[in-house]
């Protein structure tokens, strides 16, 4: 770790582009009867809160602290969402390819060489960076997106929730490093589990000093943060993210 310090941390925050003709990748809010429409107005409505006023949250917190982010970005948001885009590369966050839309890829798995070229070329003319770091969309894979994403030259992916330290995976096309990536805080799944304890800082403390007690050198991840999850309790009289509702699907 730097400076001797003895953990590492990678904040990584999760933007995503639900489009609104199709199914919802996740929902918030059951469908009366047990009966689900297209277009679901309601759970595309709380992605899209996100994307209005949770994004604007997140910069001013995340910033405020001097704090760098990974970005797990649906290459779909820099047409979408383009003042979003324009924040996270002027906020200098780390891009991390994040699918084209939100849909995961063993719905798309005939396609899904192509899906993860494009995304991964969008955002790497668009930010400038490598873009080497992948999470899937709901860190969802088939048995080939490893090899797919080496040879495109991912050097890191998030899916595989599987360990507290960074562990090597064997690709068709050399190694590839599995990150650590968090789903027991993760703040979507607390969302949607109703646990609010994330709200609490000292609530990680615990978990910081078993770390340090054992003397464990890690790079953990310690939180996934969703703009849709991250509403806060308080409200905002302006937002300065998008003014005009997306339902485009380009």
């Amino acid at each position: 770790p730097p400076q001797g310090k003895p953990l590492i941390v990678q904040v990584v925050v999760n933007i995503e582009n639900w489009v609104f003709d199709e199914p919802m990748p996740r929902k918030l809010l059951s469908a009366p009867h047990g009966i689900d429409a297209v277009p679901d107005v309601p759970n595309f409505s709380w992605a899209e809160y996100g994307m209005r006023c949770g994004m604007p949250r997140l910069f001013e917190s995340l910033g405020s602290r001097g704090l760098i982010a990974g970005c797990t970005m649906n290459a779909g948001v820099v047409g979408n969402y383009p003042t979003i885009a324009e924040a996270v590369l002027k906020a200098g966050w780390e891009f991390m390819g994040h699918g084209l839309h939100q849909r995961a890829m063993p719905g798309q798995a005939n396609q899904e060489q192509e899906l993860i070229t494009k995304a991964l070329d969008i955002l790497r003319k668009f930010s400038g960076q490598k873009v080497d770091g992948w999470l899937g969309p709901g860190l969802r894979e088939t048995v080939n997106t490893p090899d797919i994403l080496k040879e495109a030259g991912v050097r890191y992916c998030s899916d595989w929730v599987l360990d507290d330290l960074p562990t090597w995976m064997t690709t068709k096309h050399g190694p590839m490093m599995s990150m650590p990536y968090s789903i027991e805080i993760n703040d979507s799944v607390l969302h949607a589990a109703g646990q609010d304890w994330l709200d609490d800082p000292s609530n990680l403390d615990p978990g910081y000093a078993r770390v340090r007690a054992r003397g464990e050198m890690s790079a953990r991840d310690v939180a996934g943060l969703h703009a849709a999850a991250r509403r806060l309790r308080e409200r905002m009289t302006s937002h300065t993210m998008p003014t005009t509702i997306n339902t485009s699907t380009a």
